[in-house]
């Protein structure tokens, strides 16, 4: 059985635990970090613009501060009773599946598996939710980067959904798929389900030490308790910075000038649209949302290669085809074509 460090940051804040995680990443070390944010944190992914998602205005009237994943995926809503874990290891490792959608199978069963060991029932969801009676409670998000896989993910033992929904900008085709059509129906959190069982309530700790059974078993490997070595304690000195800054938590802008804009539900995510389109050529785009694409960085060339196609769903396609080296997790090529072109409807 391979051998995984565990790691223990109770509490952290979020730009360390992600300077964290791309010191481990540098280091190729194999771990296992169980984290609780010291306070209350937005958690962004990687392709969405916080003025899209967010009001941001209550976020800096309440103090709530927003900082930006290098991971995919959704808006993440924090407090200290949110514990969460991350995942940590090389893409050639016999743990992880290559397959990007089965590899998230694997991982979050490690929280199905936790989860039973504290008496509740849960399942996974494709592409990266878990649930508990129907109703979501962990959301995970992966990225990939110089050979090593990091998958972190949230295991909610409690949750203020008013101000969930109060902070966040709903996007209706969010749940189109759902069956739901409010956010309150759609989330939930571990206490209440475990109050409804005559079970809990549950602490940090009591989610650290099912999480670690239920890894261990998921995965099939070892862990024990480690430390960070000094030269992974220099790099998150080095990178903190990053995720404390404006540059990178709010980079994205939208196009003032846009006059062509979209929300697509694609089968697993939504893709945003801004362009700018005269004479029926795209002159200039911005793609954003909540989805998985690997790399993530390729969203940049799949914008390059749509600037000057006219609105023709077969050149849109080839043109986002031509990006080569491009995993689409829950989506195609496809997807974004019947985005920008529904855009024609929508505007």
């Amino acid at each position: 059985m391979k051998d995984f460090r565990f790691i223990e940051l109770d509490p952290v804040d979020m730009p360390r635990l992600h300077a964290t995680e791309l010191a481990i990443v540098k280091s190729r070390k194999d771990s296992i970090i169980l984290w609780r944010p010291n306070g209350k944190y937005i958690t962004l992914g990687y392709f969405q613009v916080p003025e899209q998602e967010l009001d941001l205005d209550y976020c800096r009237e309440h103090d709530i501060p927003v900082v930006r994943r290098i991971g995919g995926g959704g808006i993440g809503v924090l407090n200290p009773m949110v514990p969460a874990y991350t995942i940590i290891t090389s893409e050639d490792s016999e743990v992880i599946p290559k397959k990007i959608e089965k590899s998230y199978e694997v991982i979050c069963n490690g929280i199905v598996l936790a989860l039973k060991e504290l008496g509740i029932t849960a399942e996974f969801s494709p592409i990266n939710d878990v649930l508990i009676n129907g109703k979501k409670f962990s959301g995970s998000s992966q990225f990939r980067v110089d050979g090593m896989v990091v998958q972190h993910g949230f295991i909610t033992l409690w949750l203020d959904i008013p101000e969930m929904v109060r902070v966040l900008k709903i996007v209706p085709e969010k749940f189109m798929d759902k069956g739901v059509s409010k956010l309150e129906e759609r989330v939930t959190f571990i206490n209440r389900e475990a109050e409804a069982q005559g079970l809990g309530p549950f602490e940090f700790k009591d989610i650290r030490d099912a999480a670690i059974k239920g890894f261990s078993e998921a995965l099939g490997i070892n862990i024990s308790n480690g430390e960070m070595t000094s030269d992974e304690i220099r790099t998150v000195d080095e990178e903190i910075g990053r995720f404390k800054s404006d540059e990178w938590n709010f980079k994205a802008k939208l196009f003032e000038k846009a006059n062509l804009k979209a929300v697509y539900k694609a089968k697993k995510g939504v893709i945003k649209i801004s362009a700018w389109v005269l004479d029926d050529k795209i002159k200039d785009l911005m793609i954003t949302g909540d989805f998985l694409i690997y790399p993530e960085k390729a969203l940049v060339d799949i914008e390059e290669a749509l600037k000057g196609s006219s609105l023709e769903e077969k050149e849109l396609v080839d043109r986002v085809k031509s990006v080569e080296g491009v995993e689409f997790v829950g989506m195609s090529p496809e997807d974004f074509a019947t985005a920008i072109l529904s855009g024609k409807d929508q505007n």
